[in-house]
This record gives C-alpha cells, sequence and structure tokens, in this order.
C-alpha cells in the first residue's frame, strides 16, 4: 500500500514537471523580434528565422526608425508574418515589452546598437528593450554580422577600421555577451534560439547544463562521474529523471554514481532504501 501511495506521488510529480514544461514552452514559442541599423546578415538572419514558423512560432517585431529606413520590411513581412510589426516607438514601454517575452531576438544588431547597449545607453526603444531584456535575464539572441569588425562583408563595403577602433568593437560585443547576451552568425539565428530556450528550459526545471545531451560537456561530465565513483559502483546514465523502474532492476547493495542535475523520484529513493541501494552524487551521498 505504501509503494502504491509512492507510486501516486511519483506520477503526479511527473503531472506536474510535464504542465510546467508545457507552459514555458508555450511562452518560449511567442518572440519578440528587435531590428537595429545593420544590413549585414539581415537576409540570412530573417531566412532562418523564418523556419521556427513551421516549429510553431509567433513573432512580434519592434524596429529602430534607422533599421526601418535601410531594411526591407516587405520581405521580412511576408517571411516572419508577424503578428505586429512597430516603427520606432511601440505600443507599449520598452519594458514591458521585454517583461512580456520570454525571447528576445536580435537578427541585425549594429555596431552603433551594440555600443550604447554595452555601455547600458537607450537612445531608442529597440536599444531600450534589448538593454531591459538583459537586466531581466531574459534569453537574448543575437546575430554577429552586423556588429563584427571582422566580418569581411565589412571590407567588400569598403571599411576600413584601424585596429584601436576594432577592438572597441569587440570589446563591445563581448561587453554584451558577458550581459547574458547569446551570439551567433546569422544563417545560423534558429539554431541558436532552440538551444538558448533548451538551456533556459534546462535551468527552469534546476538541470545543470553539464547534463544537457547529447554533448561533448555531457560526455565529460559522465567520465568525471565515473572516475569519482566508488569501486564497484554504476553511473547513471537513463537520462534527467532516475526514477523506480531503474532502481528495481539493481541488486540489493548496488552503488549508484548519479550525475549532477539529475532528478530522482521519491519512489526511486524509498526503493532504493528498501532494497539497500546506495545512491551517489558528486561525492555526496543522495541518499
Amino acid at each position: 500500500m505504501h509503494e502504491n501511495l509512492n507510486e501516486t506521488i511519483e506520477n503526479a510529480v511527473r503531472t506536474v514537471i510535464r504542465s510546467y514544461i508545457e507552459a514555458i514552452r508555450a511562452r518560449q514559442l511567442n518572440v519578440l523580434v528587435v531590428f537595429t541599423g545593420a544590413k549585414l546578415g539581415c537576409a540570412d538572419a530573417v531566412a532562418s528565422l523564418s523556419t521556427l514558423r513551421d516549429k510553431g512560432y509567433a513573432f512580434n517585431v519592434l524596429m529602430s526608425e534607422k533599421a526601418a529606413s535601410i531594411l526591407d520590411i516587405e520581405s521580412i513581412d511576408q517571411a516572419l508574418l508577424p503578428q505586429n510589426i512597430w516603427v520606432g516607438q511601440p505600443p507599449v514601454h520598452a519594458e514591458q515589452l521585454a517583461r512580456e517575452a520570454d525571447t528576445i531576438v536580435v537578427p541585425t544588431l549594429s555596431a552603433s546598437s551594440c555600443s550604447h547597449v554595452a555601455n547600458i545607453l537607450t537612445d531608442t526603444p529597440a536599444q531600450a528593450c534589448i538593454t531591459e531584456s538583459l537586466m531581466l535575464g531574459k534569453s537574448v539572441i543575437c546575430a554577429v554580422d552586423g556588429c563584427c569588425p571582422d566580418n569581411p562583408l565589412r571590407a567588400e563595403e569598403g571599411f576600413k577600421f584601424t585596429e584601436a577602433m576594432a577592438q572597441r568593437m569587440r570589446d563591445n560585443r563581448d561587453a554584451v555577451r558577458d550581459y547574458g547576451a547569446a551570439f551567433t552568425p546569422a544563417s545560423k539565428l534558429a539554431d541558436k534560439v532552440l538551444s538558448v530556450q533548451e538551456q533556459a528550459l534546462r535551468a527552469a526545471l534546476g538541470l545543470a547544463e553539464a547534463s544537457a545531451a547529447p554533448s561533448s560537456a555531457s560526455a565529460c561530465a559522465k567520465a568525471a562521474s565515473a572516475a569519482t565513483a566508488p569501486s564497484g559502483s554504476v553511473v547513471y546514465e537513463g537520462g534527467n529523471v532516475l526514477s523506480a523502474t531503474f532502481v528495481r532492476t539493481l541488486a540489493a547493495g548496488t552503488v549508484v554514481s548519479v550525475p549532477e542535475g539529475t532528478l530522482v523520484s521519491p519512489l526511486a529513493r524509498d526503493l532504493a532504501r528498501t532494497n539497500n541501494i546506495t545512491l551517489i552524487s558528486l561525492g555526496r551521498q543522495a541518499d
């Protein structure tokens, strides 16, 4: 009877977690796209973002007045099919836009806007929205093409930066990255959005980034876990949740090394105690 009660609890926990994940995913599907005044990489960025529409994503677009004057708004509208396109001043304050969106994508971050954000200066609503989003800890993903002095397309357009100026631009980019923004080539923007959102979801669930799979980082984490596991133990590699189903397959006396970030269900813990199975996490006895 006790086991049946624990199974009920475990199922309830799984249902709550599943609902929580679905709620986060639903919010992540609504993306605020902020265009500042850069043309480099715009076509690639928009083409990449458009592929997310097939995954159920919806967009709102905020453009600075400079962006609207140099970019092809009609082609952006056709590619992204945004719910709204705001030029210059949006209908609400930039901070409210930032609070309402979980993910902010900047397909054309200009060198000027990058400098403003790096120095926490906000001359336009677009810059303010990016800065506020970073201050709120939102997921901010920027295409690097328009703000990077090392982009070879700049030379083709006649730009000739001194090394001092180029280094200042790199420093601005790195400062914005240090504030929490993720940078990527414009053509890889959609992939970066998905990657950053997955990291945000895992963080919301309390899962360590190192346990993301499959990746070289996770492989290193598993290797480290195996290296530090007590002699005669097994390393759990069954995913993010260690359940009672796994524990039932183990012989009495087994020692299980549990990778950092793995959730252990209540029923799994109870069965481990009953069957004399030891769960160890990062050198600390988990149960």
